[in-house]
């Protein structure tokens, strides 16, 4: 199933850190690990790729994107081209960085699924360096495998229950009511009807909701 690509939920999983059961597999080197996702455009259910065999971009194809068309500050633009060039499914490689995107629906849940207990996430090395520099807790942005399972039980009572939630729900729901009403203003404001700069409007949501 092709899913447009503005709309597609889009998850990036890096070799630095180990992944779920399932979608990376070591099986030797590691140009053999399988990635045991399949699209349906471009495989059948029972075949997979290595990562060495899936298509992407070349660091200097990125590199022109990022710092001469502009996408430095734009990054959903970029993987939005990236997943009408490659597909649902493609590898990105820049500096030390090793990826492979995830941009469909059906893939991401697929992925979510076969996580278990203890997510695996990109690892945040400024992050966590910073914090650590001042002695802070990595908290459960940041912390990975058994240290974010420990965290995530000792706040489930507050994140679960249905009576905390509703606690935060009149705030929550103010900053959603300014969120859709300042992308109104933006719409109103530009020939075409759209938002110049979404990614950093989503950001201004993001930090503004986590105060409530």
């Amino acid at each position: 199933m092709n899913v447009s690509a503005t709309r597609s939920p889009l998850l990036v999983l890096s070799r630095r850190t180990p992944y779920p059961a399932g979608l990376l597999r070591p099986q030797g080197p590691r140009s053999t690990r399988r990635i045991h996702l399949h699209t349906t455009t471009t495989a059948s259910p029972h075949e997979y790729k290595t990562i060495d065999e899936l298509p992407g971009p070349t660091a200097a194809d990125t590199a022109y994107l990022l710092f001469v068309k502009g996408y430095a500050d734009k990054s959903h633009a970029m993987q939005t081209e990236f997943r009408g060039r490659f597909g649902p499914l493609w590898r990105s490689r820049f500096g030390p960085l090793d990826l492979v995107n995830v941009a469909s629906p059906e893939l991401v849940l697929r992925l979510l699924d076969q996580e278990g207990a203890r997510p695996v996430r990109v690892e945040l090395s400024h992050w966590r360096e910073y914090r650590e520099a001042r002695g802070r807790g990595l908290g459960l942005h940041v912390s990975t495998g058994d240290s974010w399972l420990r965290l995530r039980r000792a706040l489930d009572p507050l994140l679960l229950r249905p009576a905390a939630a509703l606690g935060h729900a009149p705030a929550l729901r103010q900053v959603v009511e300014d969120l859709l009403a300042r992308l109104e203003r933006l719409r109103l404001q530009r020939p075409d009807g759209g938002v110049a700069n979404m990614q950093e409007e989503l950001y201004k949501f993001g930090f503004e909701s986590k105060g409530p």
